[in-house]
């Protein structure tokens, strides 16, 4: 599986321990505790919006805490919607609201574009794969909304996201930078050799000799399997990097008894109940309760999200393991109805739900902040992605505002077809002589081609306008794997 799978609905309310109940949407509702009480808690994931900063369904107070950027000090101004960042603090009562103490945010990897697939949708940037799913935010300092189009090669951008298999990104979001004071590669060391002072860090050969090393340990030094963060001065790329500096990165850790919460792909596998997720070592139990799959789905380079406690030897004891959802729906059209209060909204006629662990982003012309559902009006134009939970209602997992406009699209398999006609989530779709069909390699098709992969079950991308209650299809598309997240 793709990485960017888990860029759907793979996230999670930190402390759905032992006591956890379930929501809609495959969401997970947080502990129930009793009077005030704060419970020492560390948590890394993407930030999903601000007023406070939300992180895995909690909402992080951050007055008082110590910020930092790639180890610098900060302010929450600086940091962005779908950056990764890691959480030390307290949960409160309830398990959706905390207190950080502290927010670190580290970049994957920064620096110029030197490839670009956009069959596969990805970048390349420093030999590492980004690879950008359907719901990564884009963002670009100088502001405005960019495009998978607008990552050209000879592009600067800064990367946020979870380390995949192949050396590769799975974006959760990518700025583009006018300029960058360095590059930045973020990854594991795979080979060293003390003669040469180089090391191997995800697949790219460095010199350390002028480095200069930080967090390491008194009386240590690098070594094959440190997490590493390696500086670079800016410039031209080509052959063995010359590293500033190296940064030794530990793994989300806390004291034994508090809660923790990671998501990424497994390695280190030894076992079911024995792996480690970006560095973190996990184990499960009896006791451990699985979504999206069960025990047997574990292996190694799989997507999953772990919450639990951790124990006195720095384990992660998972209380719930949460697989990646993959085929996410998409809905982009005008709001016809809004209830923050409830968290609903209603886009051509679909009933859509909002959470804590939802994502939004303000990418019209003059951006609201912060940017919630309360922000959200009727005839405001947005896009959503998200998965339908058990009982038929769209779980929004990103929700963008974006200016104005009269195109129609739905991405999601369809319930009913009947050439030329078809059903998407309740919407009936007409297509004409006019509409214009393409397979999932992007490569024009038959109408009689579309409607049979329809008819099996395929996940249909319709763009059109609405028109006597009924979208009049212009394209109808069959995904392929990058633009589902696959």
């Amino acid at each position: 599986m793709n990485a960017r799978g888990w860029l759907g609905r793979l996230a999670f309310a930190l402390g759905a321990l032992p006591m956890l109940s379930s929501c809609g949407g495959g969401t997970l509702a947080g502990i129930e505790g009793t009077g005030t009480a704060q419970v020492a808690a560390a948590s890394s994931g993407p930030i999903s919006r601000f007023g406070s900063i939300f992180v895995n369904g909690v909402e992080f107070d951050t007055t008082h805490a110590s910020i930092s950027i790639d180890g610098q000090s900060a302010t929450a101004s600086q940091l962005s919607v779908g950056d990764v960042v890691e959480v030390q603090g307290s949960i409160a009562t309830g398990g959706t609201t905390g207190t950080a103490t502290t927010v670190g945010y580290r970049t994957e990897v920064q620096g110029p574009i030197s490839a670009v697939d956009a069959a596969g949708s990805s970048v390349t940037v420093l030999g590492q794969t980004v690879q950008i799913g359907p719901q990564t935010s884009l963002g670009a300092e100088a502001g405005g909304t960019p495009s998978f189009a607008s990552l050209v090669p000879g592009t600067l951008v800064e990367v946020s996201g979870f380390p995949a298999a192949g050396n590769a990104v799975a974006a959760t979001r990518v700025e583009i930078q006018a300029q960058l004071a360095s590059y930045e590669l973020t990854g594991v060391v795979s080979a060293l050799d003390p003669a040469t002072l180089q090391v191997v860090v995800n697949g790219e050969t460095v010199d350390f000799s002028g480095a200069q090393f930080s967090g390491f340990p008194a009386g240590g030094g690098l070594q094959v399997g440190d997490r590493v963060q390696v500086e670079i001065p800016p410039g031209p790329v080509a052959g063995t990097l010359l590293a500033t500096g190296i940064t030794l990165l530990p793994a989300l850790s806390a004291a034994n008894g508090a809660q923790g919460a990671v998501q990424g792909e497994v390695d280190g596998y030894v076992s079911p109940t024995q792996f480690q997720v970006d560095d973190t070592p996990i184990s499960t139990n009896a006791q451990t309760q699985y979504q999206n799959g069960t025990a047997a789905s574990l292996a190694a380079g799989v997507e999953i999200a772990v919450q639990g406690t951790f124990d006195a030897t720095g384990t992660l004891v998972a209380a719930t393991v949460q697989f990646a959802q993959t085929n996410p729906i998409l809905v982009r059209a005008t709001v016809t109805a809004v209830d923050p209060t409830a968290g609903t909204l209603t886009v051509l006629g679909i009933a859509v739900s909002t959470d804590a662990l939802t994502r939004y982003e303000d990418q019209t012309t003059n951006p609201v902040t912060p940017f919630n559902l309360a922000a959200v009006a009727v005839g405001d134009y947005v896009e959503i992605h998200g998965h339908l939970s058990a009982s038929g209602v769209l779980q929004a997992s990103v929700l963008t505002r974006e200016d104005p406009g009269t195109e129609v699209e739905l991405r999601a398999p369809p319930s009913a077809v009947a050439a030329p006609s078809l059903s998407v989530l309740g919407v009936t779709a007409l297509t004409s002589g006019a509409t214009q069909y393409f397979g999932s390699d992007e490569s024009s098709i038959s109408s009689a081609q579309f409607f049979a992969a329809a008819a099996g079950g395929a996940t249909v991308d319709l763009t059109g306008t609405i028109s006597a209650g009924a979208l009049q299809v212009t394209t109808a598309d069959l995904p392929g794997e990058a633009e589902l997240g696959n």
